[in-house]
């Protein structure tokens, strides 16, 4: 500790809250880099990546279900993979983050963004929008994945 070696308590704490702030910010760094990952091992990184493609060419009366990588094959497919990774979710244990508080907000931080990227693939899905003749891939509602991740 900077107390033991003779700076003042004013200098210390100015330091403490220094160092708090960097390592927060670069927990939320790693937090984001996390997400794209753990989406990708998911199944749901590629469907994420083909929504945000579609909404930049999106033209009234378009449907997801024709555009690249949102097939209902597509659909189905990384549905039953997600659906799988929730029995084990892949998310990162954060054991080199020594603050049990900040570990468990990262933790719980990818969780929650798993889950919204899933409510937006779900939402779509169940739009006119989506174009989908046939929603039974859909295993679980958004706040049952949420339910999942979060235990």
């Amino acid at each position: 500790s900077v107390k033991k070696v003779g700076i003042s308590s004013e200098c210390s704490s100015k330091w403490e809250k220094i160092l708090g702030e960097k390592e927060e910010t670069m927990v939320d760094a790693q937090i984001v880099s996390d997400t794209g990952h753990v989406l990708d091992d998911c199944g749901l990184g590629a469907i994420g990546g083909a929504i945000e493609s579609m909404d930049a060419v999106y033209i009234e009366g378009m449907v997801a279900s024709s555009h690249p990588g949102l097939s209902q094959e597509s659909m189905e497919k990384a549905m039953q993979t997600f659906y799988a990774s929730l029995f084990d979710p892949p998310i990162p244990s954060y054991s080199n983050i020594k603050d049990p508080a900040l570990r468990k907000y990262a933790r719980n931080k990818v969780g929650e963004n798993m889950t919204e990227m899933y409510k937006k693939i779900y939402d779509l899905v169940k739009s006119e929008k989506g174009g989908y003749a046939d929603v039974s891939f859909l295993g679980h509602s958004p706040e049952q994945v949420k339910a999942l991740l979060s235990s």
